[in-house]
């Protein structure tokens, strides 16, 4: 007569449904992490103004050295080789992409324990009157609504999103779904990823880079088309409502500096087309000779490298470029060592 099997307990039946089904959901993420890696994914951090009050708290700090515009900045700047150059300094990252950064620094400056240095991404349209108050959301978040644990969430969230692609804030399930019953197909991988730090990298070769390139200059010259320069009267007051903010930081001790980053020659030719150099930058100048300001047509090796879109650098060239500016910055002010 054979023996038969005791069967499992009732506890230990359940608790091997449940040790399989944790196995089984581990094995499904790790295939899917597996998936978007092959198919060239890379960790991105969602840059929302909870994580961004984060880095402004940082700023806040003792020698703090602040980034300050929008996407130019966030994609050309490495913050490792910055804190290579300065391993003492509170380093944080307060650009938004398109979006322009008056807000932001005008906050700076109202901010009595912000002593820090400061180096300011300038376009000519940041002074545009429709355009100053474009940062004032997530200034105002912070200041209203960012509490520290809502800020402390937003940070492990990007540091968890940095590790895991799944994580991806363009891979959620419903914009997955959606994605493929409109095309049938997996999408493809974006060339943009952002840090934790809210600085961002393009890998444009996993772009159509004329089709970007078409689209950044059509879209720039269309804009400039439909938005007209300000005169010469509104771009004065403009300059002086940065320099308040500038004078007011240099007062408690910080600095701002300012620079005008490179382009590509055709997207410069539109810029120059809109906002003249001669009209704009040199009256700045002129009227505030003690300004520490910077433009690329005056230092050939910031325009040793290629813009892709017309208008920003690939992530090959974030280290170089990043070396490039600060040896400008401590040529001009060598005391910044």
């Amino acid at each position: 007569m054979k023996q038969q099997l005791n069967p499992l307990p009732e506890n230990r039946r359940w608790l091997a449904i449940w040790v399989l089904a944790v196995l089984f959901l581990l094995g499904s993420l790790l295939g899917y992490e597996w998936l978007l890696k092959t198919r060239g994914f890379k960790p991105s951090v969602e840059v929302t103004q909870d994580l961004w009050s984060w880095n402004r708290s940082r700023a806040s700090q003792d020698n703090a050295l602040v980034l300050v515009g929008a996407s130019r900045i966030q994609l050309a700047i490495d913050i490792e080789t910055l804190r290579e150059q300065w391993p003492d300094k509170h380093i944080a990252s307060l650009a938004v992409n398109g979006s322009f950064p008056m807000s932001t620094l005008i906050d700076l400056a109202a901010d009595e324990e912000f002593n820090g240095l400061v180096l300011l991404s300038f376009h000519a349209r940041m002074l545009e009157p429709d355009y100053f108050d474009m940062q004032k959301p997530y200034v105002d978040h912070y200041h209203n609504s960012a509490g520290y644990l809502d800020m402390m969430n937003a940070r492990v969230m990007a540091w968890l999103q940095s590790k895991w692609r799944l994580l991806h804030p363009l891979m959620n399930l419903h914009d997955l779904l959606h994605f493929f019953i409109e095309n049938r197909r997996f999408p493809d991988p974006p060339y943009i990823s952002f840090h934790p730090d809210t600085t961002a990298s393009a890998d444009y070769q996993i772009s159509d880079v004329n089709a970007l390139r078409h689209y950044f200059l059509q879209s720039k010259q269309r804009d400039y088309q439909q938005h007209k320069a300000m005169n010469d009267d509104v771009w004065v007051d403009g300059v002086q409502r940065m320099m308040l903010a500038i004078r007011a930081i240099e007062q408690r001790g910080g600095q701002v500096i300012v620079l005008r980053f490179p382009v590509g020659p055709a997207h410069w030719l539109l810029d120059q087309a809109e906002y003249p150099r001669a009209r704009y930058w040199d009256v700045m100048l002129l009227r505030n000779p003690d300004l520490k300001a910077l433009h690329f047509l005056e230092h050939p090796g910031w325009q040793a490298f290629d813009f892709p879109d017309s208008s920003h650098l690939d992530a090959s060239d974030k280290v170089a470029f990043t070396e490039q500016l600060l040896s400008t910055i401590l040529l001009h002010w060598p005391e910044l060592h």
